[in-house]
């Protein structure tokens, strides 16, 4: 948070070295796209990524932003089953599977880098939101996905009626997101990649699974057995030996969006 403030304290005008310090947090993205969508703006829906967002609102107000989202009181809560949550994993995950998603979005025809870096970041926001505030209830459930061996999203939607998948998507439409990227964090989980149609959605799923096969899991469940990525393949045009050739770009990416989260 510090960084974020220096940055905003030492320009004068809005640019992209704001951005590129607070866009590994996946709850200062989600408010910053939250106020850009605001119909204050006159762009209610419409602001997808969190380059567009910073353009649109200014330092001050991601500077006010900053202060008051207030991440690190939430997650010092004395609530039971919270020691128990790895949230340094979860933050890691969700920054690898952003810049591995904002990467292979280059390489995607029909979509835009910053769109698939954004969604990729704010991907998992249902399961934050869901450790965060019940986090007793949330490990029972962790617990229970693997003593049934079955997915995260199942366990949950047989004990609560409904998928951290869900609660992405519900959450991202209250705050206003854009109607497709809510689609996009609703479906890009889901355990039936080949059911895919969206190309963002598809991408995302493929970055969740590299991030888990490269070492860089959530913390909270065996995600390989339930992301697999070759389903996806068609849909994004690219080949296994493709992806093999910018693995070494990917993970050199990866490895610098680790160094801005543990600075």
């Amino acid at each position: 948070m510090l960084n974020v403030l220096n940055e905003i304290g030492a320009t004068s005008a809005m640019d992209y070295n704001i951005v590129r310090v607070v866009q590994y947090d996946p709850a200062i993205a989600c408010r910053v796209l939250k106020a850009a969508n605001a119909p204050l703006y006159g762009y209610g829906g419409n602001i997808f990524s969190l380059q567009q967002a910073s353009g649109l609102l200014g330092p001050g107000a991601i500077k006010n932003i900053v202060l008051t989202t207030q991440i690190l009181e939430r997650f010092s809560w004395g609530d039971r089953g919270r020691e128990r949550i790895d949230y340094g994993k979860i933050w890691r995950h969700s920054a690898v599977v952003a810049v591995l998603a904002g990467t292979l979005g280059r390489f995607v025809d029909h979509v835009e880098s910053d769109v698939c870096f954004t969604a990729g970041l704010v991907h998992d926001i249902g399961k934050i939101a869901l450790a965060a505030l019940f986090p007793a209830a949330f490990c029972k459930i962790v617990e229970e996905a693997g003593k049934q061996n079955v997915s995260l999203q199942d366990a949950a939607r047989g004990t609560l009626g409904f998928s951290p998948a869900e609660i992405s998507a519900e959450l991202t439409a209250r705050w206003g997101f854009p109607p497709a990227l809510v689609k996009i964090v609703g479906t890009c989980v889901k355990t039936g990649p080949s059911e895919m149609t969206d190309k963002i959605a598809g991408i995302v799923h493929m970055a969740k699974y590299l991030a888990i096969d490269w070492g860089y899991p959530d913390g909270m469940e065996n995600l390989r057995r339930a992301v697999r990525f070759r389903d996806v393949l068609p849909l994004l045009g690219i080949t296994e030996k493709k992806l093999k050739a910018w693995k070494p770009e990917l993970m050199g990416l990866a490895d610098i969006a680790l160094e801005s989260v543990d600075g």
